[in-house]
């Protein structure tokens, strides 16, 4: 496993510890940043015509969701991206601090490491490997 990489997406069909969703594609990667560093998550989501549903998000070690109920932005699906290109592609922005508006922001809420977790509900798509890579936030 390597930080600020997420893997391909696929199946996951589990151990004597459980498994996931046969209906469902994963795809998954720790984040590790500095507090003046960002990770640039770039890819693309299937149509809806190939998957009823798709979404991104932050969650800890315990892989427990981040405080969603506060306003705070760690998850998105196509709707809520902003930019959202007509053939599926995204830019986000995962950091410490709020880049602004004009950005598809994932709150780190201050944690050095999570994992960025995604999820494809019934699809049919061949699916890509998002990009990642890591900048000085001043950067952006």
């Amino acid at each position: 496993i390597v930080n600020n990489v997420i893997g391909k997406p696929g199946r996951f069909f589990g151990s004597s510890t459980g498994a996931g969703a046969p209906d469902v594609h994963y795809a998954a990667g720790p984040w590790k940043l500095e507090p003046h560093q960002a990770l640039i998550i770039e890819g693309k989501f299937p149509s809806d015509d190939e998957c009823v549903f798709a979404n991104v998000l932050l969650l800890n070690k315990f892989m427990q969701s981040l405080d969603y109920q506060h306003g705070r932005s760690q998850h998105f699906n196509r709707k809520q991206l902003k930019d959202y290109g007509k053939d599926g592609s995204y830019k986000m922005v995962l950091s410490h601090e709020n880049p602004g508006k004009e950005y598809n922001w994932l709150d780190t809420e201050g944690r050095a490491n999570g994992i960025v977790f995604y999820r494809y509900f019934l699809n049919t798509a061949v699916l890509e490997q998002v990009k990642t890579h890591v900048i000085n936030f001043n950067d952006l």
